[in-house]
């Protein structure tokens, strides 16, 4: 059998070339890798020397400076203390120069007052007027932001022009009143001298930061990005919460090359400093040396190799053709079999080699016209003859085609036949000059096509018809009610003391219906925008002891109304979680209300919230009243739907908790119950933890400020805009219980601006919707002109979309308040704006 004895040697030899080109090839990865690690690891020390000594330097830097200004502070305290006011600025700036000779690294000294004016200067013996209450180094002690000394973003020097570094502390003089602040300037040059000094590679890189990822300094220093935020790199984001200090692969910050980065933070101050070496450094040499040593192995491999591969070639150069020809014709006739398309391939010659049974039928070609060796530009003219270029010129239709054949480019172009269907073309350019050519019916989808764009453009029409509705409806709806309320607390308010029990009694279930109906209205749009998927939500970090502290607040009146023992657990140590804050307030309110409602006479409700497992947060609220029948707890998320609570006179929709689960869904939460008839129900929200640490902006936000209550002295004036005479009215009314302040109004836009010069009021109230100009229209006008721009306008409108209010915040309203109008926060919005009047009228705005 003479195949078998040719293929006996052929394994022999192939298996014993392989062998041999295997141990070559593992002896060469193997020193490859060993060198390959060397320096790696080389690079890795050398960024942590760097890394190590950049950190003692900059702590000894920041120290250095801290205890200039320590000194500053305390010649501040000393020299007020003996001399108050009265101390000459010549002696003080001759010490703070004595302070600044003696340091390397302090430029300049000096202190402000708590306004932000420059008092004393190692610069100057009488310091010109210069105020930095703007800048970065006197607010963050101003609003009390930091504690210790402040290292700022690097600036340019307001007197020489040249980048600095501010270093600072805020200064309280002896009653503990911020008093200003004591501030030293370092500059760039510094830095970056220093790190110039340092050998970290041709292309190292070195960096000082911020722990907010604020960039100081770095080498080699780019000015387009001094003080840019690096707080969304990896750097911050994955490797310094886990360590203070490592070193890891990956992208640099500035410049997204593969680097070895050495990171640490500073001790005693809040910087971190970095040392990069890019990888093409750290490699330089293990590429040099593979350079060196991988042609000897390769040269040693291909020599042994190429005549066992000769010989190979010759003993199984005809089987391996006739068994690839063999594969691909199968392989071949498979897929044409197999595929929808019509298919014909052309050579390079552009004579077709193979189809598939499809491309006659398509064409209704006969079969002599399909054969092996027929020429592209024949079967494009049977084609044409055909009928199948309907609408083109025929000579030119072959051109097309036959030009698409010559570009060697893939093509695709749509064609509809005289029946109707749809062909998709595509050309398609093959390994070795071949050219593919598949036509696929598209008809279907196309017509899918027309369907889906007719379906989306009728449903955008119905989406914003329904948001227009809404729009319309809370409108339309919250305007009556403007007045039903407002008149009703007026009368409740009984300023001349001339209505009996029995009218404040009308006055007040009036007062409480119209509430009700309010809240109706709210709860209805609210359940439309989430059925929409117009409802939209801040998700962000909530406080939990915040959000029970306010749930608490709210609903404890109503408890003791009802004569429901309401027992809130104290939250101080459970973990914030990621939510809407007012929804998810929304939602406990709402459970707390149903738990208060629905209880017995002399019963309880418990509200409580804890960390039930890792990453969650649940909110339960335990009553003691009927529970809920096992019939009918089907039905109890469903909207309108109240259980047989309709027929009892305890008020309600039926929509809250209908409301309460879709929120707590859409807040990545889940909203449950138990319930035992005759023993009570519970009620449980449960949300995610928010697993980020907490910014800077939030944490500021969490502090308290004073408000500042405004003494009524004096006589003011109040300018309204509005068209219904029964608002007009309802406020004339209203404005009267508050002393000293009179009423203007003015029925059309251009009266009330004509009245806002003549009178200039205190304070102007607007109505959106106005005829000739809305209430955007005249608040542009009163901002334009000199004798209005200063006055407070606040929009008082029955447009309440969540878009309107965000609108008008926008504009630059004072308040933005909606109809109806609730009396208590009118008059405080009204009593803040006469505030705001006052103080512009004491600083000559």
């Amino acid at each position: 059998m003479p195949s078998a004895g040719l293929k006996s040697p052929a394994r022999a030899v192939a298996a014993a070339a392989a062998s041999f080109a295997i141990v070559v090839l593992v002896w060469l990865a193997q020193g490859a890798y060993d060198s390959y690690q060397r320096a790696i690891a080389r690079a890795d020390r050398e960024a942590q020397n760097v890394r190590i000594l950049l950190a003692e330097s900059t702590a000894h830097t920041f120290d250095v400076v801290s205890r200039a200004l320590a000194t500053a502070v305390e010649l501040r305290r000393e020299t007020e203390a003996v001399w108050g006011p009265a101390i000459g600025k010549t002696s003080v700036h001759e010490v703070l120069r004595g302070i600044v000779g003696s340091s390397p690294v302090v430029r300049r000294l000096g202190w402000t007052d708590a306004h932000g004016n420059l008092l004393y200067s190692s610069e100057f013996r009488d310091p010109p007027s210069f105020n930095v209450a703007d800048q970065e180094q006197f607010t963050v002690h101003a609003n009390r932001s930091v504690g210790g000394p402040h290292i700022a973003s690097p600036t340019r020097s307001v007197v020489d022009g040249s980048w600095i570094i501010g270093v600072s502390r805020r200064y309280d003089n002896a009653q503990g009143e911020f008093a200003g602040i004591v501030y030293a300037i370092v500059a760039m040059d510094y830095f970056t001298n220093y790190y110039q000094s340092l050998d970290i590679g041709g292309d190292g890189r070195v960096a000082l930061l911020r722990a907010d990822g604020t960039l100081l300094a770095r080498d080699p220093d780019e000015p387009s990005i001094r003080g840019a935020s690096f707080a969304l790199t990896s750097l911050f984001r994955e490797h310094l919460p886990r360590d203070p200090a490592g070193t890891y692969r990956g992208h640099g910050a500035f410049d997204g090359s593969d680097r070895i980065v050495s990171y640490g933070t500073v001790p005693g101050f809040p910087l971190v400093v970095t040392a990069s070496i890019s990888m093409a450094d750290a490699l330089a040499g293990f590429y040099r040396q593979l350079a060196r040593t991988a042609p000897l192995a390769v040269l040693v491999i291909v020599a042994t190799g190429l005549g066992a591969w000769l010989l190979v070639v010759l003993i199984r150069r005809r089987e391996q053709l006739a068994e690839a020809a063999a594969e691909k014709t199968s392989l071949l006739e498979s897929v044409f079999a197999s595929i929808d398309q019509a298919v014909a391939v052309f050579d390079r010659d552009r004579r077709l080699v193979a189809w598939n049974d499809k491309l006659p039928a398509l064409f209704r070609l006969p079969s002599t016209m399909i054969a092996k060796g027929a020429p592209l530009d024949e079967l494009v003219r049977a084609v044409s003859d055909g009928g199948e270029y309907e609408g083109e010129d025929p000579a030119q239709a072959v051109t097309d085609r036959l030009q698409y054949a010559a570009s060697g480019e893939r093509m695709r172009y749509e064609r509809r036949r005289r029946d109707g269907t749809v062909i998709a073309v595509d050309w398609v350019p093959m390994p070795d000059g071949f050219l593919a050519i598949t036509h696929t019916d598209i008809t279907e989808l196309k017509r899918r096509e027309i369907e889906l764009a007719a379906a989306k453009e009728a449903a955008d029409k119905a989406n914003g018809a329904k948001s227009e509705f809404l729009s319309r409806m809370s409108h339309e709806l919250r305007t009556p009610l403007n007045a039903v309320i407002g008149f009703a607390q007026m009368l409740e308010l009984n300023r001349p003391n001339n209505l009996n029990p029995s009218q404040l009694e009308y006055c007040r279930h009036i007062n409480h219906s119209g509430h009700h109906l309010l809240a109706l209205v709210n709860e209805v749009l609210d359940l439309a925008r989430i059925e929409s998927g117009d409802l939209k939500l801040s998700i962000e970090r909530v406080a939990v002891a915040d959000v029970v502290d306010s749930v608490k607040s709210t609903m404890m009146p109503l408890a003791a109304k009802a004569g429901i023992a309401l027992d809130v657990a104290d939250a101080a140590g459970v973990p914030d979680v990621r939510a809407d804050d007012l929804r998810l307030r929304q939602v406990l309110i709402n459970l707390v209300s149903n738990a208060i409602k629905y209880n017995r006479t002399g019963g309880s409700v418990t509200l409580s919230a804890a960390a039930i497992e890792p990453g969650l947060v649940r909110f339960f609220v335990r009553d003691t009243g009927v529970g809920i029948p096992k019939d009918r707890e089907s039905e109890l998320f469903q909207p309108f739907k109240r259980l047989g609570a309709e027929y009892t006179a305890i008020e309600g929709a039926g929509i809250g908790l209908s409301i309460s689960r879709r929120l707590a869904e859409a807040m990545q939460g889940v909203l449950d119950y138990a319930t035992e008839p005759g023993q009570g129900s519970s009620f449980w929200v449960d949300l995610p933890v928010e697993t980020a640490e907490p910014d800077a902006a939030w944490l500021a936000g969490k502090a308290d400020h004073p408000a500042v209550a405004r003494a009524m002295a004096g006589g003011y004036s109040l300018l309204y805009f509005e068209d219904n005479l029964t608002n007009l009215r309802l406020m004339e009314q209203l404005i009267s219980t508050i002393p000293d302040v009179v009423m203007l109004s003015a029925i059309t836009p251009r009266l009330g601006l004509d009245l806002a010069v003549a009178h200039r009021p205190n304070v102007i109230v607007v109505d959106v919707n106005l005829p000739e100009m809305n209430g955007y229209e005249v608040l542009a006008r009163l901002k334009a002109m000199p004798e209005t721009c200063h006055i407070p306008v606040i929009a008082l409108t029955a447009a309440a979309m969540p878009l309107d209010v965000k609108r008008g915040q926008a504009a630059g309203f004072f308040r933005y308040l909606t109809k109806p109008i609730d009396v208590k926060v009118f008059l405080a919005a009204v009593d803040a704006a006469l505030s705001a009047s006052d103080k512009r009228r004491v600083n000559g705005g």
